[in-house]
Protein backbone atom coordinates (compact mmCIF):
# COMPACT_ATOMS: atom_id res chain seq x y z
CA UNK A 1 0.00 0.00 0.00
CA UNK A 2 2.84 2.40 0.94
CA UNK A 3 4.59 1.65 -2.38
CA UNK A 4 1.45 2.65 -4.29
CA UNK A 5 1.22 5.93 -2.35
CA UNK A 6 4.91 6.74 -2.95
CA UNK A 7 4.51 5.90 -6.66
CA UNK A 8 1.47 8.16 -6.96
CA UNK A 9 3.29 11.04 -5.26
CA UNK A 10 6.28 10.56 -7.54
CA UNK A 11 4.08 10.71 -10.64
CA UNK A 12 2.35 13.87 -9.36
CA UNK A 13 5.69 15.50 -8.62
CA UNK A 14 6.99 14.60 -12.08
CA UNK A 15 3.88 16.01 -13.74
CA UNK A 16 4.15 19.15 -11.61
CA UNK A 17 7.75 19.68 -12.66
CA UNK A 18 6.87 19.31 -16.35
CA UNK A 19 3.70 21.39 -16.16
CA UNK A 20 5.09 24.64 -17.72
CA UNK A 21 6.45 22.66 -20.69
CA UNK A 22 3.15 20.80 -21.14
CA UNK A 23 1.28 24.10 -21.11
CA UNK A 24 3.63 25.56 -23.71
CA UNK A 25 3.22 22.55 -25.94
CA UNK A 26 -0.56 22.96 -25.77
CA UNK A 27 -0.23 26.60 -26.86
CA UNK A 28 -1.27 27.99 -23.47
CA UNK A 29 1.44 30.64 -23.39
CA UNK A 30 -0.07 32.81 -20.65
CA UNK A 31 -0.40 29.88 -18.24
CA UNK A 32 3.01 28.53 -19.23
CA UNK A 33 4.66 31.88 -18.47
CA UNK A 34 2.84 32.18 -15.16
CA UNK A 35 3.86 28.64 -14.14
CA UNK A 36 7.51 29.16 -15.13
CA UNK A 37 7.64 32.51 -13.32
CA UNK A 38 6.37 30.81 -10.20
CA UNK A 39 9.08 28.11 -10.36
CA UNK A 40 11.92 30.51 -11.19
CA UNK A 41 11.19 32.90 -8.31
CA UNK A 42 13.11 30.76 -5.82
CA UNK A 43 14.88 27.46 -5.45
CA UNK A 44 16.99 25.60 -7.98
CA UNK A 45 16.85 26.87 -11.54
CA UNK A 46 16.02 24.16 -14.11
CA UNK A 47 17.00 24.66 -17.77
CA UNK A 48 13.63 23.47 -19.09
CA UNK A 49 11.84 26.05 -16.95
CA UNK A 50 14.15 28.75 -18.31
CA UNK A 51 13.41 27.60 -21.86
CA UNK A 52 9.65 27.70 -21.28
CA UNK A 53 9.96 31.09 -19.59
CA UNK A 54 11.85 32.56 -22.55
CA UNK A 55 9.69 31.01 -25.29
CA UNK A 56 6.30 31.76 -23.70
CA UNK A 57 7.27 35.39 -23.06
CA UNK A 58 8.40 35.72 -26.68
CA UNK A 59 5.13 34.22 -27.97
CA UNK A 60 2.92 36.43 -25.80
CA UNK A 61 4.80 39.60 -26.70
CA UNK A 62 4.54 38.84 -30.43
CA UNK A 63 0.80 38.19 -30.15
CA UNK A 64 0.18 41.40 -28.19
CA UNK A 65 2.31 43.43 -30.61
CA UNK A 66 0.26 42.10 -33.53
CA UNK A 67 -3.03 42.93 -31.78
CA UNK A 68 -1.84 46.45 -31.02
CA UNK A 69 -0.70 46.96 -34.60
CA UNK A 70 -4.12 45.93 -35.93
CA UNK A 71 -5.93 48.27 -33.53
CA UNK A 72 -3.62 51.15 -34.51
CA UNK A 73 -4.23 50.53 -38.21
CA UNK A 74 -8.02 50.38 -37.70
CA UNK A 75 -8.02 54.14 -37.22
CA UNK A 76 -10.81 54.16 -34.63
CA UNK A 77 -10.08 56.64 -31.81
CA UNK A 78 -12.13 54.63 -29.29
CA UNK A 79 -9.72 51.68 -29.67
CA UNK A 80 -7.06 53.66 -27.84
CA UNK A 81 -8.84 52.63 -24.63
CA UNK A 82 -8.13 48.96 -25.46
CA UNK A 83 -4.61 49.77 -26.65
CA UNK A 84 -3.89 51.53 -23.35
CA UNK A 85 -5.21 48.59 -21.33
CA UNK A 86 -3.13 46.16 -23.39
CA UNK A 87 -0.03 48.36 -22.97
CA UNK A 88 -0.47 48.49 -19.18
CA UNK A 89 -0.81 44.70 -19.04
CA UNK A 90 2.35 44.32 -21.15
CA UNK A 91 4.27 46.76 -18.96
CA UNK A 92 3.26 44.96 -15.75
CA UNK A 93 4.21 41.61 -17.27
CA UNK A 94 7.60 42.92 -18.40
CA UNK A 95 8.31 44.26 -14.91
CA UNK A 96 7.74 40.77 -13.47
CA UNK A 97 9.83 39.18 -16.21
CA UNK A 98 12.67 41.68 -15.67
CA UNK A 99 12.92 40.70 -12.01
CA UNK A 100 13.26 37.02 -12.96
CA UNK A 101 15.90 37.74 -15.64
CA UNK A 102 17.98 39.55 -13.00
CA UNK A 103 17.79 36.50 -10.74
CA UNK A 104 18.65 34.17 -13.62
CA UNK A 105 21.69 36.30 -14.50
CA UNK A 106 23.04 35.73 -11.00
CA UNK A 107 22.58 32.00 -11.60
CA UNK A 108 24.52 32.11 -14.89
CA UNK A 109 21.57 32.33 -17.31
CA UNK A 110 21.88 35.39 -19.50
CA UNK A 111 18.73 35.82 -21.58
CA UNK A 112 18.26 38.18 -24.48
CA UNK A 113 14.59 39.08 -24.36
CA UNK A 114 12.92 41.58 -26.68
CA UNK A 115 10.95 43.98 -24.51
CA UNK A 116 8.14 45.93 -26.12
CA UNK A 117 8.22 49.73 -25.51
CA UNK A 118 5.12 49.41 -23.32
CA UNK A 119 5.71 52.46 -21.10
CA UNK A 120 6.00 54.71 -24.14
CA UNK A 121 2.83 53.19 -25.56
CA UNK A 122 0.97 53.79 -22.29
CA UNK A 123 1.86 57.48 -22.49
CA UNK A 124 0.88 57.71 -26.15
CA UNK A 125 -2.38 55.85 -25.55
CA UNK A 126 -3.20 58.05 -22.53
CA UNK A 127 -2.84 61.16 -24.71
CA UNK A 128 -5.06 59.66 -27.39
CA UNK A 129 -7.72 58.49 -24.91
CA UNK A 130 -7.86 62.01 -23.46
CA UNK A 131 -8.11 63.38 -27.00
CA UNK A 132 -10.92 60.93 -27.78
CA UNK A 133 -13.02 62.07 -24.81
CA UNK A 134 -12.17 65.72 -25.51
CA UNK A 135 -13.46 65.31 -29.09
CA UNK A 136 -16.63 63.68 -27.73
CA UNK A 137 -17.18 66.68 -25.44
CA UNK A 138 -16.67 69.18 -28.28
CA UNK A 139 -19.58 67.65 -30.19
CA UNK A 140 -22.02 68.71 -27.45
CA UNK A 141 -20.59 72.12 -26.58
CA UNK A 142 -22.30 74.19 -29.35
CA UNK A 143 -25.73 72.88 -28.29
CA UNK A 144 -24.83 73.39 -24.62
CA UNK A 145 -23.93 77.03 -25.29
CA UNK A 146 -27.22 77.54 -27.08
CA UNK A 147 -29.10 76.56 -23.92
CA UNK A 148 -29.54 72.77 -24.09
CA UNK A 149 -28.82 71.53 -20.59
CA UNK A 150 -28.84 67.88 -21.64
CA UNK A 151 -25.99 68.58 -24.07
CA UNK A 152 -24.08 70.49 -21.38
CA UNK A 153 -24.31 67.54 -18.98
CA UNK A 154 -23.11 65.13 -21.66
CA UNK A 155 -20.19 67.42 -22.46
CA UNK A 156 -19.39 67.67 -18.76
CA UNK A 157 -19.35 63.89 -18.42
CA UNK A 158 -16.93 63.52 -21.35
CA UNK A 159 -14.68 66.25 -19.96
CA UNK A 160 -14.50 64.40 -16.64
CA UNK A 161 -13.53 61.25 -18.56
CA UNK A 162 -10.83 63.19 -20.37
CA UNK A 163 -9.41 64.65 -17.17
CA UNK A 164 -9.18 61.22 -15.55
CA UNK A 165 -6.38 60.52 -18.01
CA UNK A 166 -4.89 64.00 -18.45
CA UNK A 167 -6.10 66.38 -15.68
CA UNK A 168 -4.84 69.52 -17.45
CA UNK A 169 -5.61 68.50 -21.03
CA UNK A 170 -5.93 71.61 -23.21
CA UNK A 171 -8.73 73.87 -21.89
CA UNK A 172 -10.67 71.16 -20.03
CA UNK A 173 -10.45 72.84 -16.58
CA UNK A 174 -12.29 75.90 -17.91
CA UNK A 175 -14.67 73.82 -20.01
CA UNK A 176 -15.58 71.67 -17.02
CA UNK A 177 -16.54 74.75 -15.03
CA UNK A 178 -18.51 76.21 -17.96
CA UNK A 179 -20.44 73.00 -18.71
CA UNK A 180 -21.24 72.50 -15.03
CA UNK A 181 -22.82 75.93 -14.93
CA UNK A 182 -24.66 75.53 -18.25
CA UNK A 183 -25.97 72.08 -17.28
CA UNK A 184 -27.24 73.09 -13.84
CA UNK A 185 -30.90 74.06 -13.38
CA UNK A 186 -31.37 76.97 -10.96
CA UNK A 187 -34.74 77.16 -9.21
CA UNK A 188 -35.93 80.02 -7.02
CA UNK A 189 -38.62 79.09 -4.48
CA UNK A 190 -41.13 81.90 -4.04
CA UNK A 191 -44.18 81.79 -1.74
CA UNK A 192 -47.11 83.66 -3.26
CA UNK A 193 -50.27 85.05 -1.74
CA UNK A 194 -53.25 82.77 -1.15
CA UNK A 195 -56.76 83.12 0.23
CA UNK A 196 -55.52 82.46 3.78
CA UNK A 197 -55.09 85.16 6.38
CA UNK A 198 -51.66 86.77 6.57
CA UNK A 199 -51.16 85.38 10.08
CA UNK A 200 -51.99 81.80 9.11
CA UNK A 201 -49.93 82.06 5.92
CA UNK A 202 -46.89 83.23 7.92
CA UNK A 203 -47.30 80.40 10.42
CA UNK A 204 -47.41 77.77 7.67
CA UNK A 205 -44.37 79.21 5.89
CA UNK A 206 -42.43 79.28 9.16
CA UNK A 207 -43.23 75.60 9.61
CA UNK A 208 -42.34 74.83 5.99
CA UNK A 209 -38.90 76.49 6.14
CA UNK A 210 -38.10 75.61 9.77
CA UNK A 211 -34.48 74.40 10.23
CA UNK A 212 -33.76 74.37 6.51
CA UNK A 213 -30.80 76.04 4.91
CA UNK A 214 -30.73 77.25 1.32
CA UNK A 215 -29.47 76.96 -1.35
CA UNK A 216 -29.85 73.18 -1.67
CA UNK A 217 -27.99 71.18 -4.32
CA UNK A 218 -29.48 68.02 -5.83
CA UNK A 219 -27.60 66.47 -8.79
CA UNK A 220 -27.66 69.20 -11.45
CA UNK A 221 -30.32 71.20 -9.62
CA UNK A 222 -29.87 74.03 -7.13
CA UNK A 223 -32.83 75.38 -5.18
CA UNK A 224 -32.64 78.92 -3.79
CA UNK A 225 -34.75 80.85 -1.34
CA UNK A 226 -33.11 84.17 -2.20
CA UNK A 227 -32.23 85.20 -5.73
CA UNK A 228 -28.48 84.84 -6.37
CA UNK A 229 -26.67 87.92 -7.65
CA UNK A 230 -24.77 86.55 -10.66
CA UNK A 231 -26.79 83.43 -11.49
CA UNK A 232 -29.57 83.22 -14.04
CA UNK A 233 -32.72 81.58 -12.67
CA UNK A 234 -34.25 78.89 -14.90
CA UNK A 235 -37.53 78.46 -13.01
CA UNK A 236 -39.53 80.26 -10.36
CA UNK A 237 -41.26 77.75 -8.08
CA UNK A 238 -44.29 79.77 -6.96
CA UNK A 239 -46.19 77.92 -4.25
CA UNK A 240 -48.98 78.48 -1.74
CA UNK A 241 -51.09 76.55 0.76
CA UNK A 242 -54.78 75.99 0.23
CA UNK A 243 -57.68 73.68 1.19
CA UNK A 244 -57.00 73.63 4.93
CA UNK A 245 -59.40 71.21 6.58
CA UNK A 246 -59.98 70.08 10.14
CA UNK A 247 -62.40 67.47 11.43
CA UNK A 248 -63.10 69.04 14.80
CA UNK A 249 -62.29 67.07 17.91
CA UNK A 250 -64.24 63.83 17.88
CA UNK A 251 -64.46 61.59 20.94
CA UNK A 252 -65.49 57.95 20.69
CA UNK A 253 -66.07 55.73 23.67
CA UNK A 254 -66.32 52.04 24.44
CA UNK A 255 -67.27 50.17 27.58
CA UNK A 256 -66.46 46.75 28.98
CA UNK A 257 -67.32 44.88 32.16
CA UNK A 258 -65.84 41.84 33.80
CA UNK A 259 -66.47 39.69 36.89
CA UNK A 260 -64.01 37.44 38.62
CA UNK A 261 -64.09 35.12 41.62
CA UNK A 262 -60.91 35.74 43.55
CA UNK A 263 -59.39 34.28 46.68
CA UNK A 264 -59.33 36.88 49.44
CA UNK A 265 -57.73 34.79 52.15
CA UNK A 266 -58.07 31.61 54.21
CA UNK A 267 -59.97 30.52 57.33
CA UNK A 268 -59.65 27.66 59.81
CA UNK A 269 -62.59 25.34 60.44
CA UNK A 270 -63.22 22.34 62.68
CA UNK A 271 -64.45 19.29 60.82
CA UNK A 272 -65.20 15.74 62.00
CA UNK A 273 -62.61 13.15 61.04
CA UNK A 274 -63.91 9.57 60.80
CA UNK A 275 -60.33 8.33 60.79
CA UNK A 276 -59.44 10.09 64.03
CA UNK A 277 -62.96 9.93 65.50
CA UNK A 278 -62.50 13.55 66.52
CA UNK A 279 -62.82 17.13 65.28
CA UNK A 280 -59.70 18.43 63.52
CA UNK A 281 -58.70 21.89 62.24
CA UNK A 282 -58.41 22.44 58.47
CA UNK A 283 -57.55 25.57 56.46
CA UNK A 284 -59.87 26.43 53.56
CA UNK A 285 -59.65 29.34 51.03
CA UNK A 286 -62.11 32.21 51.16
CA UNK A 287 -63.46 33.51 47.78
CA UNK A 288 -65.19 36.71 46.82
CA UNK A 289 -67.01 37.75 43.64
CA UNK A 290 -65.76 41.10 42.29
CA UNK A 291 -66.68 43.07 39.17
CA UNK A 292 -65.38 46.10 37.27
CA UNK A 293 -66.55 48.44 34.54
CA UNK A 294 -64.16 50.33 32.24
CA UNK A 295 -65.14 53.16 29.93
CA UNK A 296 -62.43 54.05 27.39
CA UNK A 297 -62.40 57.34 25.47
CA UNK A 298 -60.56 58.08 22.20
CA UNK A 299 -60.05 61.72 21.32
CA UNK A 300 -59.19 62.44 17.68
CA UNK A 301 -58.48 65.56 15.66
CA UNK A 302 -57.60 65.26 11.96
CA UNK A 303 -56.29 68.10 9.81
CA UNK A 304 -55.01 68.34 6.24
CA UNK A 305 -53.80 70.87 3.72
CA UNK A 306 -52.57 71.06 0.13
CA UNK A 307 -49.55 72.79 -1.32
CA UNK A 308 -49.89 74.00 -4.90
CA UNK A 309 -46.86 74.89 -7.00
CA UNK A 310 -46.47 76.49 -10.44
CA UNK A 311 -43.09 76.36 -12.16
CA UNK A 312 -42.75 79.55 -14.18
CA UNK A 313 -40.13 80.06 -16.89
CA UNK A 314 -38.70 83.60 -16.69
CA UNK A 315 -37.98 83.56 -20.44
CA UNK A 316 -41.61 83.06 -21.47
CA UNK A 317 -43.24 84.08 -18.20
CA UNK A 318 -45.49 81.04 -18.69
CA UNK A 319 -46.27 78.14 -16.35
CA UNK A 320 -44.12 75.23 -17.52
CA UNK A 321 -45.30 72.67 -14.97
CA UNK A 322 -47.70 72.39 -12.03
CA UNK A 323 -48.05 69.96 -9.16
CA UNK A 324 -49.61 69.67 -5.71
CA UNK A 325 -48.75 68.00 -2.42
CA UNK A 326 -51.37 66.71 0.03
CA UNK A 327 -50.42 66.31 3.69
CA UNK A 328 -52.22 65.28 6.89
CA UNK A 329 -51.49 65.83 10.55
CA UNK A 330 -53.51 64.06 13.23
CA UNK A 331 -53.75 64.22 17.01
CA UNK A 332 -55.12 61.54 19.30
CA UNK A 333 -55.45 60.76 23.00
CA UNK A 334 -56.80 57.69 24.80
CA UNK A 335 -57.78 57.44 28.44
CA UNK A 336 -59.98 55.27 30.66
CA UNK A 337 -62.29 55.66 33.62
CA UNK A 338 -62.58 52.63 35.91
CA UNK A 339 -65.43 51.93 38.32
CA UNK A 340 -65.58 48.86 40.52
CA UNK A 341 -62.88 46.55 41.76
CA UNK A 342 -59.56 46.83 39.86
CA UNK A 343 -58.82 43.21 40.71
CA UNK A 344 -61.37 42.16 38.10
CA UNK A 345 -59.37 43.76 35.25
CA UNK A 346 -57.88 41.44 32.62
CA UNK A 347 -56.45 41.69 29.08
CA UNK A 348 -59.97 41.72 27.57
CA UNK A 349 -61.13 44.47 29.87
CA UNK A 350 -58.12 46.61 30.78
CA UNK A 351 -57.35 50.08 32.02
CA UNK A 352 -55.61 52.27 29.38
CA UNK A 353 -54.75 54.86 32.00
CA UNK A 354 -54.15 58.41 30.83
CA UNK A 355 -56.40 61.37 31.28
CA UNK A 356 -58.47 63.83 29.32
CA UNK A 357 -56.42 66.31 27.28
CA UNK A 358 -57.63 69.49 25.74
CA UNK A 359 -57.18 69.16 21.95
CA UNK A 360 -54.50 71.35 20.32
CA UNK A 361 -55.31 74.31 18.15
CA UNK A 362 -55.76 73.10 14.52
CA UNK A 363 -53.16 75.71 13.48
CA UNK A 364 -50.49 73.71 15.33
CA UNK A 365 -51.37 70.62 13.32
CA UNK A 366 -51.46 72.56 10.04
CA UNK A 367 -47.98 73.88 10.80
CA UNK A 368 -46.79 70.29 11.31
CA UNK A 369 -48.42 69.27 8.03
CA UNK A 370 -46.74 72.20 6.26
CA UNK A 371 -43.36 71.09 7.61
CA UNK A 372 -43.96 67.49 6.47
CA UNK A 373 -45.01 68.63 2.99
CA UNK A 374 -41.50 69.97 2.33
CA UNK A 375 -40.04 66.52 1.56
CA UNK A 376 -42.57 65.69 -1.18
CA UNK A 377 -42.42 69.26 -2.45
CA UNK A 378 -38.66 68.99 -3.06
CA UNK A 379 -39.08 65.50 -4.52
CA UNK A 380 -41.74 66.59 -7.02
CA UNK A 381 -39.88 69.80 -7.79
CA UNK A 382 -36.76 67.85 -8.81
CA UNK A 383 -38.82 65.54 -11.03
CA UNK A 384 -40.69 68.38 -12.70
CA UNK A 385 -37.63 70.06 -14.25
CA UNK A 386 -34.64 68.71 -16.16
Amino acid sequence: MKKIIYLSLSILLLLSCNRPLKLLEKGKDEKALKASLQRLKRGKVKPDHVEVFEQSFHNITDKDAEIISKMRNAGEPKLWLEIRKKAIDMDNRQIRVEKITQRLAKKGYFLELDFYPAKELVEEATDNVALYYYAQALEFIPSARSGEKRAARKAYSQILNCRKYRPEFKDTPKLEEEMLELGTTHILVQPVESNLSAYLEDQLLNGFFYKNNFPKSYNWKIIYLEKPVETQIDYYAEFYFENLRESGCYTSESCCTNSETIQTGCETKKVWSEKDSAYIKVTVPVYEDVSVSVRTYNQELDTSLELFCNLVSPKSNQVAESFSVYERSCWGNEYSEVSGDHRALNFLCSDSGGSYHHPPDPIELWITAASRSRYNFIKKLKKSVY
